[in-house]
């Protein structure tokens, strides 16, 4: 019996992956300050740092990273490999593990990590010749088939196939070398290479090794990319500018000992044992979103003492950033934030050490825990008094001498100390070594040693008398639980002294004998390091070998065990163990990193079905989608519609009247980013099929059926549609991994078919069907079988001959023939062999349709009609796709920048194209001169080379100022591009300029281009002056009251600040910040305060990152009287010192503060701050309200993008991953939270929002498109000549909202009926007030005219009469 592999598989896969997800949610915390090993793809830079993947991308400089929660399948990665033929990244892990990154999708490659052998598999290098990847191993060589996935042949090239450690493969003319210390062995490529003879050694020196792979890559734009250690990834641009890129995070992957508190983790890189281990001591807090790090140079450098072996950090439990670190040698350090404030050795305290003549190194303490009072507490080593030693809340130290009445008071050494949760009095405290054992003290509440009690113990006895003799066993943690019970981590399992247990009268223990399905007991056999538990009583136990164990509350089940191969954990050998009760995470230190678990979602993106369960998106709630249909791909007819995709968009032609209707989401749709799309006509339905495997079919009614089958496998199979193929009674899509054939009518996936050699994933782009036969074309073979046999079953499906035995980019059915095209030249298959078709120019493409074959003419771009006879001219139009429809007797086609066009029999062409923007970048959005112009360039560390053409939008329609169009206005010397910013003169909006990064400035009236600026005619300069065409990067344009235009300028020998006076002279001027010139990295829009026109807030993005307040005097041409300062470091209300690594967006609101977004979340500077003398910020702290009287940060774990302020001084923000949130004018309340799921947002990362300030809409430019929203607040007016209410009358059939516009600030609107009764008061956003027509219970008012009081705060009032007609 013949399975259903793919259906069979997923299912399973998906109940499993619900299962896991529905409760458990990992994330790593790596350290990335190791890179020495890079690879370089088209648009991204991949760097593995000590095991772990990142990469970041070359224009945006976003930087990501990989692990298991994202697709890996494994951990400790140890080389990289981007084949650039297949686009393909190979990721090889020490245990033989290989994924394979293509198109955003793992595919994971199990074959060598399996395979049952003796030697290691960790692969030491990897070359790529003739499709086959060469992995260098540790026994010899494996080959591995790029375009199957699959593992080929082993190599044994040792002298009678024996193995030797191959570190590297060059392939040079027709040979192979192998390189295996200094022996290099060479075998011909025509040789049978598993054959051990043919492998012959020389010595290395006659062939170089590739030195520059993996190290050092130049990309096509001529900049150099290489590992940079410490720094991460290193780029170095076209003038000479160095960057790095890292992913933030802590300073090692060797964490030690951890604490979670107050919602904070606390790790320290430490250790000991017998001797000091000398381990840098480096100190790391982390919040939740951001690192603290405390570097040992930096420590060393402001104490000039040693600062090493790190222990613990034990925390001021009313200041999560006032904390202490023992240190095993070097004595106690104390902290505030990133702060060191003191270093303790015994010449400052009451600390003993162990070398009276070098205290400085062996002041040994460990341990540390604040008491209930407020007083610390912690142990001191190698010392026979004094071995418990207090420091006071007035900071007083104190050393206390625990005499043990059947031990040696020499504490050789210490480790973890407990104060007791039931009794503050008593002092648990671990002596790991040399005298093992576990010491209980209670100190009556004093610190005088006179009145203390003590009890050593080595040895316990469990209920059955079974002795445990302690002083045998290492013990590593300490640990009480939540029920007071004392956990003790030993080199065999664990140890629990129950809670019931008076530990100075009983030994009583007990062992957890809880036995594994393998028959082993892990708590009696593992060692064990760390220990903790959870808010469930959940005893988490660390080992060295086995990972992570979850004990059950009632300590009889394993709930769960986590190591390496279920989880992100990098690897079993566990450290510490921390539980944070704040935000429910465990974090898991191992020897190669820190993982945290967590059974909530901390992303905002998984909230979103639960925030929007009753959404509430303030009053209108109207969206506009304003996609470009610029870009046409394909079209597709019905009896009365012709369809269009551009874009990714979907619009229609009625064929009758000649309408125009756009489908997006506000019309049905489930998704955006269509790929394709195709008419069935046996359902009449159109089958759409969305770049996330969404698949909706409209119906000739409008409505829409959703397949969402293919979407919700997303995470475990690739579900880009490659091609759709509807024939009678089933449609076939051509899938990255087979087929998948669909049942239309029934909406549901009937199968799937993996057509490859047993079973293989087969990446199909092109389907055909002929008779009974259906053809699959993948890049390497042509597949068929017939339609009638059972095609899941692989062995049916049969390689076919391909002209010239080569690849052919397409196949099509056309007159009654299967048609192939192979290198522009068209060939048709006849009784099994093919032939090239007679007469046919070189083509670009063809297209089969109604069972004609067209096709689009190489060099003249003429679309033709390929009979079986004859061939037709159709005409010369610039199309992408095009279907002949017997109905009509015309062709649709899909026309670029035209639509759908129509060509009759005739030849008489007509072009129907929808309304909309010139492309779907919105990257900067600016409301001026009463228009929203729309700039869809782009630039980050470079340009970003997009092209020119921008757009503008008058609230009705779109114009597109094309730049091909401004280049043959002004003859430039190239097509203008990466347009970053507009600005309109405030007196004629007819007169515009745009602002290029790297093309200068130009300048426009009625929309025509009359000047353009650069470095020959302005005060402009370039940032690579021998390529000024090209490298003029200009930012920022602004025109203030006097009508002077402002321009920001890039490069370190240019102004910073450039102004063209309405007469047109330019002047440069330079800028100086405590004495130093400022130069411009990135910078961004500039931002006139709006309290004093003469200073001007601007921004550096990147690198320099820093805000700037320039102070003009009123004189914007001269720097005379200037006062300008540049700030990058910021102090918040908990005195926290900020420094973000970024600033991407400023605003200033209605009250004069400044809002800073930033990677993590905004930082406010106050307008009470006088940002030349202070650097005091706020942070805004949204309460929890659960109780715990705890806050978090505005958006802290969000990238905020962009921030726009309304007529209401509400904050609508756009973030990187999360829509856009509309906030309370004091930020302190969500009003509401826009996404893709419950919006007709494009997409989830905004780009730039701007404002409407008359009508209050909200323009949001994403990557994939822009959308508006018609919020309820608009710009307040000065009087109210202007009020009126929209609609009125209000129609019965009208069930919106009421709106009263053209009102001043804070008015307050009484809406009373015609008998002088009070239905509704509300009160104004900004200029706008709305009504739901409903009175105070809630119902729908009656007929009659409806008056509504204006009033604004008693200084005027106006009233409006509202017609309500039910």
């Amino acid at each position: 019996m013949v399975f259903n592999r793919f259906r069979f598989f997923c299912m399973a896969l998906l109940l499993l992956t619900a299962s896991l997800s529905a409760e458990s949610y990992w994330k790593t915390l790596f350290a990335y300050n190791n890179v020495e090993q890079i690879a370089m793809t088209n648009d991204r830079v991949f760097a593995i740092s000590d095991g772990a993947l990142y990469s970041v991308d070359k224009l945006t400089e976003r930087i990501e990273t990989y692990n298991a929660g994202n697709g890996l399948h494994g951990s400790n990665i140890v080389r990289i490999y981007y084949d650039k033929v297949y686009d393909m990244l190979l990721i090889a892990y020490a245990d033989g593990k290989l994924d394979v990154l293509h198109n955003g999708t793992i595919e994971y490659v199990s074959g060598l990590y399996t395979k049952d052998m003796l030697a290691t598999k960790t692969i030491n290098n990897i070359t790529v010749y003739n499709g086959r990847a060469y992995l260098a191993m540790d026994f010899g060589i494996v080959t591995f088939r790029l375009n199957k996935r699959e593992l080929v042949d082993t190599y044994y090239i040792g002298t009678d196939a024996t193995e030797v450690k191959v570190e590297d493969i060059v392939f040079q003319d027709d040979s192979i070398y192998a390189f295996v210390g200094k022996t290099m062995y060479k075998a011909a490529l025509r040789d049978n290479l598993p054959d051990y003879r043919c492998w012959q050694t020389e010595n290395v020196g006659r062939i170089a090794r590739d030195m520059q792979k993996g190290v050092r890559y130049t990309d096509d734009s001529g900049e150099i990319w290489m590992t940079g250690g410490a720094e991460g990834i290193v780029r170095v641009d076209a003038i000479g500018n160095r960057n790095a890129y890292k992913p933030q995070g802590p300073l090692t992957n060797t964490p030690y000992d951890m604490t979670a508190t107050q919602g904070h983790l606390y790790v320290v890189s430490g250790g000991r044992w017998a001797v000091q281990y000398n381990t840098p001591g480096n100190v790391m807090v982390y919040d939740g979103t951001q690192w603290i790090n405390i570097s040992q140079s930096a420590i060393q450098a402001q104490t000039g003492n040693p600062a090493k072996d790190f222990m613990h950090v034990a925390v001021d439990p009313k200041d999560a950033m006032h904390y202490f670190v023992t240190g095993y040698g070097t004595g106690v350090f104390e902290f505030r934030g990133s702060e060191l404030v003191q270093q303790y050795l015994p010449n400052n305290s009451s600390l003993m050490t162990a070398v009276e003549s070098n205290p400085k190194n062996y002041t040994r303490t460990s341990g540390g825990m604040y008491d209930k009072a407020g007083n610390l507490w912690l142990m001191n080593s190698n010392t026979a008094t004094n071995q418990l030693q207090c420091r006071s809340t007035n900071g007083v130290w104190k050393g206390v001498t625990v005499t043990l009445s059947n031990r040696d008071p020499y504490y050789d050494t210490t480790g973890d100390l407990i104060i007791d949760n039931r009794n503050q009095n008593h002092k648990w405290f671990l002596l790991p070594r040399k005298g093992a054992g576990l010491v209980l003290m209670d100190d009556k509440g004093t610190q005088d040693a006179a009145d203390d009690r003590s009890i050593f113990r080595s040895v316990l006895h469990k209920a059955d008398g079974t002795e445990i003799d302690l002083s045998t066993l290492p013990l590593y943690k300490c640990f009480q639980d939540d029920d007071n019970n004392i956990w003790l981590g030993t080199r065999d399992g664990v140890i629990v002294i129950p809670n019931t247990v008076d530990f100075f009268a009983s030994d009583l223990c007990l062992r957890i004998d809880i036995q594994e399905d393998n028959g082993e007991k892990p708590f009696s056999s593992n060692e064990v390091y760390a220990i903790d538990n959870d808010d469930k009583g959940r005893i988490w136990i660390g080992t060295t070998t086995m990972g992570v164990y979850v004990l059950s509350a009632d300590r009889q089940t394993i709930e769960s065990h986590y190591t390496t191969d279920n989880s992100p954990m990098p690897s079993n050998y566990v450290m510490s163990l921390a539980w944070d009760d704040v935000n429910d995470v465990m974090y898991i230190g191992t020897s190669k990193g820190i993982v945290s678990y967590s059974e909530q979602s901390t992303d905002l993106r998984d909230d979103i079905s639960a925030d929007t369960a009753e959404p509430d998106y303030g009053s209108m709630q109207q969206w506009k989608l304003h996609y470009s249909y610029a870009k046409m791909e394909e079209v597709a007819y019905s009896a009365t519609e012709v369809y269009g995709l551009a874009n990714g968009a979907l619009f229609s032609l009625n064929k009758q009247d000649e309408t125009i209707s756009l489908w997006n989401k506000s019309t049905g749709l489930n998704s955006s980013d269509i790929l394709h799309i195709a008419y069935d006509n046996t359902t009449k339905q159109l089958i759409i099929c969305y770049a996330d495997g969404r698949i909706d079919l409209l119906s000739a009614d409008g409505s829409v059926t959703q397949m969402p089958d293919l979407y919700q496998k997303a995470a475990t199979i690739p579900v880009t549609v490659n091609d759709v193929f509807v024939a009678d009674g089933c449609t076939y899509l051509a899938m990255p991994f087979g087929i998948v054939s669909i049942n239309t009518k029934k909406a549901e996936v009937i199968d799937t078919y993996y057509i490859g050699d047993s079973a293989q994933s087969v990446n199909v782009q092109r389907l055909a069907v002929l008779g009974d036969t259906l053809y699959a074309l993948s890049p390497e073979t042509l597949y068929a079988a017939s339609i009638g046999d059972n095609l899941v079953d692989y062995s049916f499906w049969k390689p076919q001959s391909l002209p010239n035995n080569r690849i052919v980019s397409d196949i099509q059915i056309a007159n009654d023939a299967l048609y192939a095209l192979q290198d522009s030249v068209l060939y048709i298959s006849k009784n099994g062999s093919w032939n090239r078709v007679e007469n046919v120019p070189s083509l670009n493409w063809i297209i089969g349709h109604a069972n004609r074959l067209l096709a689009n003419q190489k060099r003249v771009g003429g679309i033709i009609e390929i009979g079986k006879d004859e061939i037709h001219n159709l005409g010369s139009y610039g199309i992408t796709d095009i279907q002949y429809d017997a109905s009509c007797d015309c062709y649709w086609m899909a026309a670029p920048n035209y639509g759908i066009a129509r060509v009759n029999g005739n030849k008489e062409l007509r072009t129907f194209p929808p309304d909309g923007p010139a492309n779907n970048i919105g990257y900067r959005l600016k409301y001026t001169g009463d228009q929203i112009f729309v700039a869809g360039g782009g630039r980050w560390a470079v340009e970003s080379k997009q092209d020119g053409t921008f757009s503008i939008y008058n609230g009705t329609n779109w114009r597109k100022i094309s730049s091909g169009t401004t280049r043959n206005q002004l003859g430039l010397y190239g097509y203008p591009r990466d347009l970053v910013s507009i600005c309109a003169d405030p007196n004629d909006s007819k007169h515009f300029f745009v602002a290029l990064y790297g093309m200068g400035v130009i300048e426009y009236r009625n929309d025509a281009a009359v000047a353009h600026y650069g470095v020959n005619n302005s005060s402009l300069r370039a940032a690579a002056e021998n390529n000024p065409n090209y490298y003029t990067r200009t930012e920022g344009l602004m025109i203030d009251e006097a009508g002077n235009l402002w321009v920001l300028n890039t490069g370190q020998n240019a102004y910073p600040v450039n102004i063209m006076t309405p007469q047109g002279k330019w002047y440069g001027l330079d800028m100086y910040s405590n004495g130093h010139a400022i130069r411009f990295e990135t910078p961004w829009e500039i931002t006139v305060d709006n309290r004093d026109s003469h200073r001007k807030w601007m921004i550096d993005q990147r690198k320099q990152t820093g805000v700037i307040l320039l102070d003009d005097g009123g004189t914007p041409t001269s720097g005379n009287d200037d006062k300008c300062l540049k700030r990058n470091i910021f102090v918040d209300g908990d005195n926290i010192q900020l420094m973000p690594e970024f600033i991407y967006c400023l605003a200033q609101d209605m009250n004069g503060d400044i809002w800073l977004g930033t990677p993590s979340g905004i930082i406010v500077i106050p307008s009470t701050v006088d940002f030349f003398t202070s650097n005091q910020c706020t942070r805004i702290k949204i309460p929890r309200n659960d109780g715990t009287n705890l806050a978090d940060y505005l958006l802290g774990t969000e990238q905020i993008n962009a921030i726009v302020v309304d007529g209401a001084n509400r904050k609508w923000i756009g973030t990187e991953t999360s829509g856009i949130y509309l906030m309370s004018a004091d930020g302190l309340t969500t009003i509401a939270h826009f996404t893709t799921e419950n919006s007709v947002l494009p997409s989830n990362s905004i780009l730039s929002i701007a404002i409407n300030s008359n009508t209050g809409e909200v323009f949001v430019g994403t990557g994939k498109g822009i959308a508006s929203y018609k919020s309820d607040a608009s710009a307040p007016q000065e009087d109210f000549s202007g009020a009126y209410a929209y609609p009125n009358p209000v129609r019965p059939n009208y069930e919106g909202m009421i709106t009263i516009t053209g009102l001043m600030e804070n008015t307050t609107v009484n809406i009373v009926d015609a008998g002088g009764n009070l239905v509704c008061k509300t009160k104004s956003n900004g200029g706008t007030a709305v009504w739901d027509g409903k009175n105070f219970r809630g119902q729908r008012v009656g007929s009659g005219v409806y008056t509504a009081l204006c009033n604004a705060e008693g200084k005027n009032h106006t009233v409006v009469k509202i017609l309500v007609m039910n």
